[in-house]
């Protein structure tokens, strides 16, 4: 897998008019692979506070989702 980008350097800030969380944005990703700390491919059921994860994988933009990019 090539290397990961923080979402912050391809994804435009959250539009700060939107104040419900059910109108943010959607996106998909491919290729996705849930990581804890030590690297171990762990569930993403398990997240918690206790176990944090990492997330990587490859975003998918419809055309309606240009405008999010950077």
């Amino acid at each position: 897998m090539a290397t990961p980008i923080v979402e912050s350097a391809i994804l435009k800030p959250r539009d700060p008019s939107i104040t419900s969380e059910n109108d943010w944005p959607e996106f998909q990703l491919i290729n996705v692979e849930v990581k804890e700390k030590k690297g171990h491919h762990v569930n993403l059921l398990l997240a918690s506070n206790t176990m944090p994860m990492t997330v990587t994988g490859n975003l998918v933009l419809d055309k309606t989702q240009q405008h999010c990019c950077e």
